[in-house]
């Protein structure tokens, strides 16, 4: 009898420590960190960079002078003349200045391909001395809607025999959405959420041409509108109760 008793302590014992298990690899998981922004980094001199839009930028090289700083929410600006958008920010010590451009980026070393370009400018405020670093980076998060996506089909009805088909552009770190139509230009604010976005103020040119039907169809599909959307790799599917418009990201060598 008590060899029996020892035994259904030790059974027992064995199944509270796999439940406290199963709860430690649970919580694990469930912590994963889903940050939304972008990630870059570089080689000779090797270094990495961080854009939290929610907090904070990080960079840090990993050379002979190695160094790591932190910098606060960045500013963010696009240029007119060039596909791209810049961010600054400011510490006690540096200013950092990054410019990411929507262009195809293969890094040396790995072969890897991003499909950005980045430039970053670091500045020691003492001394006005400024390191160049350049590499290749992608966004990450709901951020990953960053740029433009063409419109190939609606409801498996393709778009692509229009010579300027349709486009849409995100912006998450600014709230801005904006495109073409296929015919006149469009501008507005845009909210991210995990699984949808949700379009506002929508405002559109007024000319006058061809394939107005189309244009139609597409505004009257996300203007002012609650989406839900999925990414897969450079396909991007925006979801209405009526319509599904599939989108495929432009990629500029």
């Amino acid at each position: 009898m008590m060899h029996l008793k020892y035994i259904s302590y030790l059974v027992l014992f064995l199944f509270m420590c796999g439940c406290t298990n199963s709860k430690k690899e649970s919580k694990n998981h469930n912590t994963v960190d889903k940050r939304t922004g972008f990630e870059a980094k570089g080689n000779e001199p090797f270094w990495s960079l961080e854009i939290d839009f929610e907090d904070r930028i990080k960079f840090k090289t990993i050379d002979k002078n190695e160094f790591s700083l932190t910098f606060p929410k960045a500013n963010t600006v696009q240029p007119q003349d060039i596909n791209a958008i810049t961010y600054q920010s400011n510490n006690n010590d540096y200013q950092i200045d990054i410019m990411v451009v929507d262009k195809k980026c293969l890094d040396n070393m790995s072969g890897k391909e991003s499909d950005y370009s980045v430039k970053i400018n670091l500045t020691k405020k003492n001394g006005n001395q400024t390191i160049p670093y350049s590499g290749c980076g992608n966004y990450t998060g709901k951020a990953l809607l960053n740029g433009i996506w063409q419109l190939s089909e609606i409801n498996n009805k393709p778009v692509s025999k229009f010579s300027k088909p349709p486009n849409i552009q995100f912006r998450y770190e600014k709230g801005n959405v904006s495109g073409f139509t296929g015919c006149n230009r469009f501008k507005g604010n845009v909210e991210f959420t995990n699984q949808f976005i949700k379009t506002a103020r929508i405002s559109v040119t007024n000319l006058a041409c061809e394939n107005k039907d189309i244009e139609k169809e597409f505004l009257n599909s996300i203007k002012n509108k609650t989406l839900t959307y999925e990414i897969n790799g450079d396909s991007l599917t925006l979801i209405t109760k009526q319509k599904n418009l599939f989108f495929t990201r432009l990629k500029f060598q």
